[in-house]
């Protein structure tokens, strides 16, 4: 019996010290938030200044809807029901804003060094690129699809490069006067949300703040 209690024993310890994965650090991509297109390169990507996790459905020479999410700093797959518009001949594409989803992050310096220019450099000309990069000749259509934050981005575009799309949809559109970001970050500091999501939003905000004056 007491043969049979110490083998026991040995198996368990044995399957215990064998059976555990190689450590991981809490700092390792992958860990606490997944994996963006630079960790995982098998994920579905174009590159505009950077690398940006994107996905499209439907006839590439169809009339082409861009979906611009909410946040910032939000992921766009809570947009992907809007893909069945691909099933009326639509082309439909959904891309990572920068630093957003699983689009690669850019560091804090990257956004402070452009200073008022940041707004430009970025949202404005990777927009763009996008549109470029999916159109396929001059006379395809091209609608941009948006919502929450992606709507004061979208008008904001809109006002700068008026001739690059065809029409234009406001889904819970914020941010369209100043006092409402205002009102809205206020809101937001006053519930002490401190999260990185929060963080983002605001910085992104306030950059928004200096372009719209």
């Amino acid at each position: 019996m007491k043969l049979l209690h110490k083998s026991i024993a040995i198996l368990c310890v044995s399957f215990c010290l064998f059976s555990c994965d190689k450590e991981k650090l809490i700092t390792q991509p992958g860990i606490l938030v997944p994996k963006t297109v630079i960790e995982y390169p098998m994920l579905l990507s174009i590159t505009i200044n950077g690398t940006f996790h994107a996905q499209a459905f439907g006839p590439a020479d169809g009339t082409l809807i861009v979906c611009i999410d909410g946040g910032p700093g939000a992921n766009f797959r809570y947009m992907l029901n809007c893909k069945s518009l691909a099933d009326k001949g639509y082309r439909v594409v959904f891309y990572g804003q920068r630093g957003s989803g699983l689009s690669e992050r850019f560091p804090k310096q990257w956004y402070l060094n452009h200073g008022v220019n940041a707004v430009e450099k970025a949202f404005y000309n990777e927009l763009k690129g996008f549109i470029n990069r999916y159109r396929t000749h001059p006379t395809q259509k091209v609608g941009l699809l948006t919502q929450l934050w992606g709507s004061m981005l979208g008008t904001r575009y809109a006002g700068k490069y008026p001739d690059d799309f065809d029409g234009l949809i406001l889904a819970e559109p914020v941010g369209l006067q100043w006092k409402e970001v205002l009102k809205y970050v206020g809101k937001s500091q006053a519930f002490g949300l401190f999260s990185e999501a929060h963080d983002k939003c605001l910085f992104r905000f306030r950059l928004f703040g200096v372009i719209m004056g």
